[in-house]
């Protein structure tokens, strides 16, 4: 009698212990390495019900870019510690106009879906960019008319960047750009700034009034070092 209430007593106190247990610690988690433009449809729900839930590792080489295209109510949380505890970013659906560049190093990401009863996906998408070293105007990088032109700011490669385009005939310069329109500058040949006007909607920076043929400079101005703490910037610039 008294052996079974000992067993008894046991029982209760595992129950009592494993039922103090917080509920995210009874879910096991399986670990997949991410491949990069490829779909996944399997995402968890958003809940911590015990059930088994998938970390996606992300590795990255090298300070790259990355592009998450996301279907129906599909989201990703990105961490940076393999226990998820530390979310630096997420991503829904209305978030995946803007790129960024994630450094180099070993990444981790829960994918969900709000409403398991529709399909959902998400891709996640690394594309190939090297930041030519364009940080004086004798260094700018001259820039072919409709051509256009990747701009990485990183931690490590943060500087003002110069370009350089020539105009053969007398015309209103108009740069095609996602950057805010205040960290653009145009100079002429003798390095006066040229007075300009942004359109938010066409989101193109254009000189007011047109230009004699010549050489001119464009200059974008360095990030905030604390906003690229933890993403680097992605932008593209053209002109025509």
């Amino acid at each position: 009698m008294k052996r079974n209430q000992r067993i008894l007593a046991l029982m209760l106190v595992i129950i009592t212990l494993f039922t103090l247990l917080p509920v995210s610690a009874l879910a096991s988690s399986k670990v997949q390495t991410l491949k990069f433009g490829k779909w996944y449809n399997k995402l968890d729900e958003l809940s911590d019900d015990g059930n088994t839930e998938i970390i996606y590792k992300i590795e990255m080489k090298t300070d790259s870019p990355i592009k998450v295209d996301i279907k129906s109510s599909a989201f990703i949380f990105l961490y940076r510690d393999k226990e998820c505890k530390y979310k630096i970013r997420e991503w829904y659906r209305d978030d995946t106009d803007e790129i960024v560049i994630l450094y180099r190093g070993t990444y981790y990401a829960k994918m969900y879906n709000l409403y398991p009863q529709q399909e959902a996906a998400i891709r996640i998408s690394a594309k190939k960019m090297k930041n030519k070293p364009n940080y004086c105007a004798r260094k700018a990088i001259t820039m072919a008319k409709n051509k256009v032109y990747q701009i990485g700011q990183t931690l490590n490669e943060n500087y003002v960047r110069w370009y350089k385009i020539k105009l053969t005939k007398s015309q209103v310069i108009s740069i095609i750009k996602d950057i805010p329109y205040f960290r653009i500058t145009v100079y002429d040949s003798d390095f006066e700034s040229i007075d300009c006007k942004y359109n938010d909607e066409t989101h193109i920076l254009a000189t007011r009034g047109r230009q004699p043929k010549g050489t001119y400079y464009i200059s974008i101005g360095e990030d905030v070092f604390d906003s690229l703490k933890y993403f680097g910037k992605y932008y593209t610039l053209s002109w025509k």
